[in-house]
């Protein structure tokens, strides 16, 4: 069963289509990528999965409900998370996951002290409102996580933190879907979708334009093979490979080389024609389109 089914959904506002007729499943136990442009439709299509948005028309599944008929049961069942959030003052960590608990029916103060232990906020005595960036979105964490959602929102939630605060936030995402838990992530942050997500879909102008992982949407665009030879002797290799049928382009640096070709076969020429040459050679390797080379190409076509 999907975690997440949403079919043909649509929201104007006026004559602009915030959304145009979105399509997609999620798997349970995966991270799902929502990527787009700013104005692409995310933040609409996460409102209307938090509730805060009513939907023109479409229909959404939520862990087998229709969101329709079982909000209720759905919103028990979820939670997201935001990457910019106020909180109320004067409240501390334990006061103030309390308040969430209950609105979530899933008080339990044993359970709310090992959630804020995790997350090193046990005994941090300060007002939330007092927090760093990091330190407020690990407490935010923990709210999402109060109610042992099966189905995880996070828009943008890496915003604001600084280096190590946003590596220990990839590594919970992962240790959530290592357990099962199935996560919807929106960002801006291309590095986040290519190393947690399983899938990813590029919102554009309202509507789907590719879904694919992260290799199959880089395999799209891939117009030309780039092989990079690591060397001392770069212009002697650039003669060497000027004389190799099918290399288009080449650009010598100071350690390196790189040439532009067109498939697996030059690959295995460029190959044989260094071993013939006998040159000092450390390492050859095929360079890979980058996701933001992907997004910003198939963005581009729409």
């Amino acid at each position: 069963m999907n975690a997440l089914e949403i079919r043909n959904l649509r929201k104007t506002y006026g004559n602009y289509a915030a959304l145009d007729g979105v399509s997609f499943s999620i798997p349970q136990g995966t991270v799902f990528g929502l990527l787009g442009p700013n104005g692409a439709g995310k933040s609409t299509l996460i409102s209307i999965l938090t509730g805060l948005v009513e939907p023109d028309s479409g229909d959404i599944t939520v862990l087998g409900l229709d969101l329709k008929t079982h909000s209720r049961q759905i919103r028990l069942k979820t939670n997201f998370l935001r990457g910019f959030s106020g909180v109320p003052r004067g409240l501390t960590a334990p006061e103030l996951l309390e308040y969430y608990m209950r609105l979530y029916e899933c008080w339990d103060e044993k359970k709310a002290l090992c959630l804020l232990g995790e997350l090193g906020l046990k005994d941090n005595r300060s007002p939330v409102s007092k927090y760093s960036s990091g330190m407020r979105q690990k407490f935010f964490l923990a709210k999402a996580l109060c109610n042992q959602p099966k189905l995880l929102l996070l828009d943008e939630p890496t915003v604001g933190l600084d280096v190590q605060a946003a590596l220990d936030f990839r590594k919970k995402i992962k240790q959530l879907r290592d357990n099962g838990t199935t996560v919807l992530l929106t960002t801006h942050h291309l590095m986040d979708a290519e190393e947690l997500c399983d899938q990813i879909a590029l919102l554009n102008r309202g509507k789907i334009i590719a879904v694919g992982t992260p290799d199959e949407l880089k395999t799209r665009v891939k117009e030309k093979e780039v092989i990079r030879i690591s060397t001392p002797d770069g212009q002697q290799v650039a003669k060497t490979l000027n004389l190799v049928r099918g290399v288009k382009a080449i650009a010598v640096k100071p350690h390196f080389v790189d040439a532009e070709t067109t498939g697996q076969a030059h690959f295995n020429q460029i190959l044989a024609a260094l071993s013939s040459a006998e040159l000092r050679v450390s390492s050859i390797e095929v360079l890979e389109p980058q996701l933001e080379e992907a997004f910003l190409k198939l963005v581009k076509k729409t």
